[in-house]
């Protein structure tokens, strides 16, 4: 037990980094001390601010109809789907392909404390995913119904038994899809793509609920009923799981069974089995019939470009991260052009050049929330000695990683210009607004995003999405693209007093000069930061 505590504090540490923010610290001043902290908080405060207004967003539905139970059933079937995602994408390398699992093998740790803790840190991750849906929805639940003091009790205990289920079911099958796709040489790929997709279709899914504002009470009533048919459905054991809450023992009993029974036979397996599973998981793809063709030579350029797209798509988790905000941008503007007013906009009463500048701020909104130069030096770990030691010139490089990011963005904003012009009578100073603010506002957020990850790269993780989650450069970019896109907003509300066309051209006007001003910090200070990074 022990040794399995101790292995489990190592890991949270090395996730959150606590011992490089301790040395931080010791060597800071007391305004960062003190300040650090405090952003963090206020940050933790803003996501949590996030959360519960997104889940009352689709808590709304069942807050006008007084059907409260809905909120629970929402909160129990998409926590669930979100453990589902999370173990599915998580586990096989948490727990089969883990890279550190050779080293403490040949340590004197017992190999069942080593996978109990590498086990613990995935329910670590799916209490999170759980949480964020299930929490707020308790609070709403508890607001609107006032139930008695023995049904947060019992909140807790769902709560703590959520995952199991999910857990075990997902961990088999994430297992097997790494088995089968171990057989195809771009088995990352097609991974990459397939959350995408399934990416797409659950945001869509889930923004398509805001769609029935113009319902009256009772079809409203028979809409809401079938969704809770429908979630229901999906994940069946939430409706013990309801019961229970209500207070059907016999239920909540049922429900706890259903998920701890499967998940003990799940442990007996891989403590049997661990050795020989992840021998099995580590297996490549190997080409038997490879010829050695002729090789075709690039340019630097390219060649660095392609390396690049390269290491983003080798790890779905990664991809997930980098595209989730271009996305977001054209799910946001196919909701806009054929919502039927589901973002609180009737398409038919908006006049054209008010319309021009929505499709505009909703691109704008989310494309640059995650570039992919904000975490593209960490992403380069421990191969950065390679591209530091080859004979490249810095700026190739730096030009290389922003050209990465922009033809990644490039289609989503042609996807949405397309979109706009089959739906609305634009004109060609519209076309040119709607191509050219958002191309030029993500070659500023790509410049932002390199210039910080120069500033506070991540160099140490065992795992590539912990340098796109975890590093200060993401925040600080996530933090620069609210305040660009504030002063943006300011300015083209300033300048449509005049004409909504001068209103565009001080955004244009704006962006050039902050492009200017990056660009030329990035290429001065920037490489001198990028030399000084230990190779």
């Amino acid at each position: 037990m022990r040794e399995f505590w101790i292995l489990f504090k190592v890991n949270i540490i090395n996730t959150i980094g606590l011992n490089k923010l301790k040395k931080k610290f010791a060597k800071s001043g007391t305004f960062l001390k003190i300040g650090i902290p405090i952003i963090f908080i206020f940050l933790f405060l803003i996501i949590a601010a996030f959360l519960f207004f997104y889940v009352y967003m689709f808590d709304s539905l069942y807050i006008m109809t007084q059907q409260y139970d809905g909120i629970m059933i929402l909160a129990l079937v998409i926590g669930s789907i979100f453990c589902f995602i999370t173990s599915l994408t998580k586990a096989n390398s948490y727990l089969f392909e883990a890279k550190d699992y050779d080293l403490l093998l040949a340590m004197p740790i017992n190999p069942k404390a080593i996978i109990a803790s590498k086990l613990s840190n995935l329910f670590l991750l799916n209490y999170l995913s759980f949480g964020a849906i299930y929490i707020p929805s308790t609070v709403y639940y508890g607001i609107f119904v006032n139930p008695p003091i023995y049904f947060y009790l019992l909140a807790l205990i769902v709560f703590i038994i959520g995952p199991f289920l999910l857990v075990t079911i997902s961990t088999f099958f994430s297992y097997l899809i790494g088995l089968i796709l171990s057989k195809f040489k771009y088995k990352n790929f097609i991974q990459s793509i397939f959350m995408v997709v399934f990416l797409i279709v659950i945001m869509y899914g889930s923004m398509s609920m805001n769609q029935v504002n113009a319902l009256d009470t009772e079809k409203l009533k028979e809409y809401v009923e079938q969704i809770n048919n429908t979630l229901l459905k999906i994940y069946y054991p939430a409706r013990w799981a309801m019961s229970g809450l209500k207070g059907n023992v016999l239920e909540l009993l049922l429900y706890i069974a259903i998920s701890v029974i499967p998940f003990i036979i799940f442990i007996y397996i891989i403590g049997h089995n661990f050795l020989k599973a992840s021998e099995r998981a580590k297996r490549v793809y190997t080409d038997k019939n490879f010829k050695l063709k002729k090789q075709k030579t690039q340019g630097q350029k390219w060649a660095l470009i392609k390396r690049e797209f390269k290491t983003l798509f080798s790890n779905s988790a990664v991809v997930m991260n980098v595209v989730v905000g271009q996305i977001m941008s054209t799910i946001f503007v196919v909701m806009f052009l054929f919502g039927s007013g589901s973002m609180g906009f009737n398409l038919e009463e908006v006049d054209i050049d008010a319309a021009v500048a929505i499709l505009i701020a909703l691109s704008l909104f989310m494309s640059g929330v995650n570039p992919t130069t904000s975490s593209t030096i960490s992403l380069e770990g421990k191969r950065f000695w390679i591209l530091k030691s080859a004979p490249i010139s810095t700026t190739t490089t730096f030009i290389s990683k922003i050209s990465v990011n922009s033809l990644l963005s490039l289609p989503f904003t042609i996807i949405n210009v397309i979109l706009s012009v089959i739906v609305l009578p634009l004109r060609i100073d519209h076309i040119f607004f709607l191509l050219f603010i958002p191309i030029a506002y993500n070659l500023l957020s790509g410049l932002l995003g390199l210039l910080f990850n120069l500033m506070f790269p991540k160099m140490e993780w065992d795992n590539p999405i912990k340098a796109v989650k975890q590093g200060m450069s993401v925040f600080f970019t996530l933090i620069s693209d609210w305040v660009l896109i504030a002063l943006i907003v300011f300015a083209f509300i300033v300048g449509q007093i005049i004409h909504f066309t001068i209103g565009y051209l001080f955004v244009i006007a704006i962006i050039l000069v902050f492009i200017s001003i990056v660009s030329l910090i990035l290429f001065t200070y920037g490489k001198k930061k990028y030399m000084r990074i230990p190779a």
